[in-house]
């Protein structure tokens, strides 16, 4: 029963992630889009949807290419998503919200 469980869960990821994700993805760039958004210039809640976005798209590519498996077929992927996501774009929206601070104070 267990294992069955199993396969029903794995069955109904595979459809749903990469749909809500990219469907996600849509949303915040149409969000980012936005005149009112723009025109406030609020950088902090664009830099915030950037960083949301990219993820989006990373975890919609990865379960559509992982979805019935888990071999690492594309480790140079893994990689660069890896270490985007939790290292590079975080630090590159702190540095650029601290450049817009110090820009704001001078």
């Amino acid at each position: 029963m267990g294992s069955r469980l199993g396969v029903m869960v794995g069955f109904l990821h595979y459809p749903l992630v990469p749909v809500v994700n990219i469907v996600s993805a849509v949303l915040i760039m149409l969000s980012m889009i936005n005149a009112s958004a723009r025109r406030s210039w609020n950088t902090g809640v664009l830099m915030l949807g950037t960083w949301v976005l990219v993820m989006c798209i990373i975890i919609a590519v990865d379960a559509i290419v992982w979805a019935d498996n888990a071999n690492d077929s594309v480790p140079v992927w893994c990689d660069i998503s890896m270490f985007s996501m939790n290292y590079l774009l975080p630090i590159l929206i702190l540095g650029l919200f601290l450049l817009d601070k110090l820009h704001e104070s001078v």
